[in-house]
């Protein structure tokens, strides 16, 4: 039988990767942090497709951001423990600003306890969704939700341009201009409004996992916390009154450029992580 022709099946896991020891070096805040206590818990999700002899894993990692050496390192163990090839596993981060530095970038040097305890734990969450593997069905859908990420970047006027760091007035376009500001002109690109979703079900109908995508780049939280995709999970997860061992998951669009803010309006100052997450959840 052809694999495509063959049962789906199933299984997702989500393992805990909240450190339980402090301080820690927390990276993207331009300048090196130390987090001494958990905001809300970190996770690596995974989810397990086979059909026939073709099996694949994702998996999407709380974390701001992983070097190529670690995750090669936690899909030898996968592939070691499942047979499933690394080069069929995708892994990602969730790029929350409020985790443990898996790497060196952005300001702040590597948290070396937390990136070695980590590509096992990433492994493992694979590991167990693969032991879940169960008949699914599998469906998908996307939206384009222009309501939540907008361009956060910005060109500034003839004039009115910035001072770079050798004290020339050179910068013509920046992050975050403030709201209605009227020293600049247009955003520096588009939007990818694009909400797509995957969704997971036992071929009973029992739901198994769902997988969202959505380019927008964080919220705001402090440290260590998992930002707005810990959020929707816990929310969507909620409203659908999920099974125990349901995995939901937000993984991170293209949206280097992206954030909640429009800043082409006034600032909404009652806005809070959890408003804010309700709505894409809606």
């Amino acid at each position: 039988m052809h694999p495509l022709l063959a049962i789906l099946l199933a299984g997702a896991a989500q393992i805990d990767i909240t450190p339980t020891w402090f301080p820690l070096i927390i990276n993207c805040g331009m300048l090196e942090r130390t987090a001494t206590s958990v905001s809300a818990p970190l996770y690596a999700k995974a989810i397990v497709l086979q059909q026939g002899n073709l099996k694949t894993a994702i998996v999407v990692v709380d974390s701001c951001m992983m070097p190529r050496e670690l995750i090669d390192e936690a899909k030898a163990i996968a592939e070691k423990s499942t047979g499933i090839p690394a080069n069929r596993q995708l892994i990602s981060a969730t790029h929350t600003h409020f985790a443990p530095a898996a790497m060196s970038c952005l300001g702040s040097s590597v948290d070396e306890r937390y990136a070695k305890w980590l590509p096992a734990k990433l492994a493992e969450a694979i590991i167990e969704a693969n032991k879940r593997l169960t008949p699914a069905r599998i469906g998908s859908a996307a939206i384009a939700d222009r309501e939540h990420t907008f361009v956060r970047s910005f060109i500034y006027r003839a004039g009115k341009e910035l001072t770079d760091p050798f004290g020339e007035k050179s910068v013509r376009a920046n992050m975050h201009p403030g709201h209605e500001n009227p020293d600049v002109t247009l955003p520096t690109g588009p939007v990818d409004p694009t909400l797509t979703v995957l969704a997971i079900q036992s071929d009973k109908g029992q739901p198994i996992a769902m997988l969202a995508n959505y380019a927008m780049h964080y919220f705001n939280s402090k440290p260590i916390s998992s930002d707005y995709a810990g959020v929707f999970a816990r929310q969507f997860e909620q409203r659908i009154n999920a099974p125990k061992d349901f995995v939901a998951i937000m993984s991170q669009g293209t949206s280097g450029d992206l954030m909640y803010m429009d800043y082409s309006k006034p600032a909404n100052k009652a806005l809070t992580i959890e408003t804010y997450t309700s709505g894409i959840v809606d």
